[in-house]
């Protein structure tokens, strides 16, 4: 089994800021699809410019699956911790 990801609470808190800063990320970029696809509703860009997306689209992509993999982690650390604290 590999070693877990977080193995002291500073980790733990380091982490925390770094998934905050991801979800940051991603709802950034979910506002500029938004408002681009407001825009090319209301006419003042064409549906060709809606291309221009598509590298946010990759990196949205990107920073959902390694916010995924860092909330699984952070989760799998506060398990471990509140088991340590109620066993007996």
């Amino acid at each position: 089994m590999p070693a877990p990801l977080i193995e002291t609470s500073r980790q733990y808190r380091e982490l925390c800021s770094r998934i905050a800063a991801l979800e940051t990320h991603v709802r950034a970029i979910d506002a500029a699809r938004s408002l681009a696809l407001a825009n090319k509703t209301a006419g003042r860009i064409a549906t060709a410019d809606l291309r221009d997306l598509l590298p946010l689209e990759d990196a949205r992509s990107d920073v959902a699956y390694t916010l995924r993999g860092l909330v699984q982690a952070a989760g799998e650390w506060e398990t471990r911790r509140y088991t340590k604290r109620h066993s007996p």
